[in-house]
């Protein structure tokens, strides 16, 4: 609490000092502060958060219309019958390749009618 009311008095005084002083030099504070903060901070990062906070923003407005909804519901179906398409695919190849071992496996086995 005390940090909080020395910053603003620190404040207080700051902006009574500036407004007292002639325009041009307010003009070159104002300029010179700027630049500090350019020069320290990431533009790089600050520009992709903005981007980010901006995009965030659209795509909640753009997911809240009804067409892109269904749309979307469209996209999700279909990629779920992609992936039991793709199971059932793969269950069969399994189950044809089992077969097949079996199959195989019972005509080389010796029956019981054979006689050695």
């Amino acid at each position: 609490m005390k940090d909080e009311l020395t910053k603003v008095i620190e404040l207080e005084i700051a902006l009574k000092t500036i407004e007292a002083l002639p325009k041009e030099q307010k003009d070159r504070l104002l300029a010179d502060a700027i630049l500090r903060k350019l020069e320290t901070m990431n533009i790089a990062y600050e520009a992709g958060r903005i981007l980010e906070s901006y995009t965030i923003k659209y795509v909640h407005e753009f997911v809240k219309q009804k067409d892109v909804q269904e749309k979307l519901r469209q996209k999700a179906h279909d990629a779920v019958d992609k992936v039991i398409d793709g199971i059932t695919k793969k269950m069969g190849e399994v189950l044809e390749d089992f077969i097949k071992c079996k199959y195989e496996r019972l005509l080389s086995e010796p029956k019981l009618t054979d006689k050695n």
